[in-house]
């Protein structure tokens, strides 16, 4: 069972309230949150990944903060680099469901 995730920003900016309610697209992958040294910004940093079996299924979240975390349910913010030829780096937020807990009715308020 994968960790699902919902991406909250586009385009660097969040996603306004009237589109909120909308469904939204879920990436399926294994959520990772750790330290680790990014080579493009020569230094050490948090990071969170959504691994799939070919690699990240979205652009990884450099400075990554945990803003909330509870009943399965985590809201991460940090920047990515969406393209690596032009290193634009936009603000996202990722609401990540944690594999095994219930579904969607469980969500945080």
């Amino acid at each position: 069972m994968d960790d699902l995730v919902t991406l909250l920003c586009r385009e660097g900016a969040p996603i306004p309230p009237y589109q909120q309610s909308m469904p939204k697209k879920e990436y399926a992958g294994k959520f990772i949150f750790h330290e680790e040294h990014v080579r493009e910004a020569r230094r050490t940093m948090t990071v969170a990944h959504l691994l799939g079996v070919n690699g990240d299924v979205l652009p990884p979240l450099w400075d990554a903060k945990m803003l909330e975390c509870k009943r399965g349910v985590a809201v991460i913010t940090g920047f990515e680099v969406a393209n690596p030829l032009s290193s634009v780096r936009t603000s996202q937020t990722w609401k990540v469901r944690q594999a095994g807990w219930p579904g969607p009715s469980m969500d945080p308020d």
